[in-house]
């Protein structure tokens, strides 16, 4: 059930932030696989059915906070937290404005959505938290 819900939202986190690989549920998949190849057997076995739900769970919505609607992303980038991102990468934001100014629209427009993606990024944990409790408060 936790992989349905998340599923529509895990697949349009690459649509966002067009720089990341995929990270639709695939991805979480492949970290539960890479999980259960890097531990120990003992431990592996040592886990309760709980436990494994938990981690298998993690691994699904650990980057359930990377997500942005659309209403989400505008408020992020009228936000001054947002703002005071920009003036702190201001070489960044030239570099941009330089490359629009070459007509190079793509590489601006991948400076920008890295710039988006890094304060996304650091703030994903809490952004996640408060994923989970609104996607899953009625379930």
């Amino acid at each position: 059930m936790v992989a349905q819900l998340a599923e529509p939202f895990l697949a349009r986190i690459s649509f966002t932030f067009r720089q990341f690989t995929q990270h639709d549920i695939s991805h979480s998949f492949n970290l539960i696989a890479l999980l259960g190849r890097m531990l120990p057997r003992d431990a592996l076995e040592s886990l309760n059915a709980l436990e494994l739900a938990l981690a298998m769970m993690s691994a699904i919505l650990h980057d359930s906070g990377m997500y942005l609607s659309d209403g989400e992303k505008q408020s992020i980038l009228g936000s001054a937290a947002y703002q005071d991102h920009l003036a702190e990468n201001s070489e960044r934001i030239t570099a941009a404005e330089a490359a629009l100014s070459k007509r190079k629209v793509v590489e601006a427009a991948l400076i920008e959505d890295a710039l988006l993606a890094e304060f996304v990024h650091r703030r994903h944990t809490e952004r996640s938290r408060r994923f989970i409790e609104t996607q899953f408060a009625t379930h």
